[in-house]
């Protein structure tokens, strides 16, 4: 045992746990203003993200992730320099963070759905990840996958994708398209490999064959596309949408 619980985290403990390659402790701290102790990750790069930090950073983010889709929706050009600095500056830091899912709950604001949902989708596919002992360059094009899960919906009007209601039969099935177009808008980028490509294509097809837009069982169906799928619907089903 190199710290035992109810320890002090003092500056020796932190030269000790670095000299022993420890990447984290998990910190409990009391608040007068909460009403339960605050749990965060005291990181060795001194990072500490409360719910507070991870509340701005996220915002950031999605700020970052809307000007990058705006920036496809008018150009129809992928800015990939931002994008992968995204998900390694941004995406994985927040996915580290020590109380993540819960503070995704948490942030439940009514306006860019769009944006918080792919970041979102983004962040519970990496913990999939890590938890089925994914590697680094593995996790690294899942959260990739998990950010363009959705790319394809820029060719779609912004008044179907923002509305208010029920979508008809016509709407719905031109909103069916958008794993397709998402996966031949990213057939131009040799650098994003074929696994997170398809991902895009299969983040909502179906074990049983139910899912679009092939109708692929769980054998055909990729390894990345399944656990995007999950996130996906998990995502949708949490957060309060129009």
């Amino acid at each position: 045992v190199l710290l035992s619980q109810g320890t002090k985290l003092t500056e020796r403990c932190i030269i000790s746990l670095r000299k022993r390659k420890c990447s984290f402790v998990e910190v409990v701290c009391s608040s007068a203003h909460a009403d339960a102790p605050l749990k965060f990750r005291y990181r060795n790069n001194g990072v500490v993200r409360s719910k507070a930090g991870f509340e701005g950073f996220y915002q950031e983010t999605v700020q970052i992730i809307k000007e990058a889709f705006r920036t496809i929706r008018l150009s129809n050009h992928l800015p990939l320099g931002i994008i992968h600095k995204l998900v390694d500056s941004h995406i994985v830091p927040l996915m580290d963070t020590y109380g993540a899912m819960e503070y995704i709950q948490d942030i439940q604001v009514h306006c860019d759905y769009t944006y918080r949902h792919s970041i979102n989708v983004a962040i519970i596919s990496g913990i999939l990840g890590k938890s089925i002992g994914l590697k680094k360059e593995q996790l690294e094009d899942l959260v990739l996958a998990g950010l363009l899960h959705d790319i394809g919906k820029i060719m779609i009007k912004l008044d179907i994708l923002n509305k208010p209601g029920k979508l008809t039969q016509e709407e719905m099935e031109l909103m069916k398209t958008h794993p397709a177009n998402g996966y031949e808008f990213l057939l131009q980028y040799s650098q994003i490999k074929e696994s997170v490509r398809d991902a895009v294509l299969h983040h909502h097809e179906r074990n049983d064959g139910s899912g679009y837009p092939a109708s692929l069982n769980k054998e055909k169906i990729s390894y990345y596309g399944k656990i995007v799928s999950i996130a996906d619907i998990y995502d949708a089903m949490t957060t309060d949408r129009v």
